[in-house]
């Protein structure tokens, strides 16, 4: 990776949830087991295959991996630094970004719940920040939080695909 500049975002932990200024709430279902789900959720060199956008993934240290690892991600060119901040498995995954390419956010923390449903797992996606000017942006035309659900409605059918072995 060739050096770039990064902004730094403030400090936050899982309390952030409650008390950031913004705080958007998606979820969706997916006809796979919730091990499943969380061990693809959890294996930072699949997402590049099924989220959106992702070009790659990785974290830094040896395994096992769990709260206080730190993740790198390039999301559409904007290189993030985050810190997993939850890691039960296999029902809670979150993590705060540290510092990014692109500052679009004072602070952020996201959280990914997996509960077990009757035909899969549901995924409840949360994002809380305190969100800057050019966080509008992203979502283009449309409401963020639907902006939001629609990505993560994307990425679970590719997922589905990834996992049938249908995409890769």
């Amino acid at each position: 990776m060739s050096e770039q500049s990064f902004f730094d975002f403030r400090a936050v932990d899982m309390d952030y949830l409650a008390t950031a200024p913004t705080r958007y709430i998606v979820s969706a279902e997916i006809a796979l087991p919730r091990q499943i789900v969380w061990n693809y959720f959890s294996d930072a060199s699949t997402w590049c295959h099924w989220f959106p956008h992702v070009n790659r993934a990785w974290y830094e240290g040896e395994q096992p991996y769990g709260v206080g690892t730190r993740r790198m991600s390039d999301v559409a060119g904007v290189i993030h630094e985050e810190t997993m901040v939850a890691w039960d498995e296999p029902v809670c995954w979150a993590y705060t970004i540290n510092r990014a390419t692109e500052q679009l956010s004072a602070a952020q923390i996201e959280v990914t719940e997996f509960e077990e449903t009757e035909v899969g797992t549901k995924i409840i996606w949360s994002l809380a920040c305190d969100p800057l000017e050019a966080w509008n942006f992203l979502a283009g035309e449309q409401n963020f939080e639907k902006f939001l659900e629609t990505l993560l409605n994307k990425a679970l059918g590719n997922l589905a695909s990834y996992h049938a072995g249908t995409i890769n």
